[in-house]
């Protein structure tokens, strides 16, 4: 599997003191070539990273995980085997 990474660093009121940072990161990842975003929140008091809200994929997924039958799981899943064109 091949990942990209990129993303922003952002400081608001409290997280300005350092001790709480708001990342907004994008992910691509292969072999379905789906991009993610999601917004993560790390704890500097104790080291701790935590997703905030929902993890968005922002690229279309149309059949590559037709094997998947559970919707929200649907968005995250790349079937090895794809159904004939």
């Amino acid at each position: 599997m091949q990942l990209f990474l990129s993303g922003r660093k952002e400081y608001y009121g409290e997280e300005a003191t350092g001790r709480l940072t708001l990342y907004h990161i994008t992910v691509v990842v292969s072999p379905s070539g789906g991009v993610y975003q999601a917004t993560v929140r790390y704890d500097g008091s104790d080291g701790s990273y935590t997703v905030s809200g929902d993890i968005s994929r922002t690229s279309l997924y149309g059949n590559t995980s037709w094997c998947v039958q559970d919707h929200v799981m649907k968005k995250y899943c790349y079937c090895t085997e794809q159904p004939p064109s």
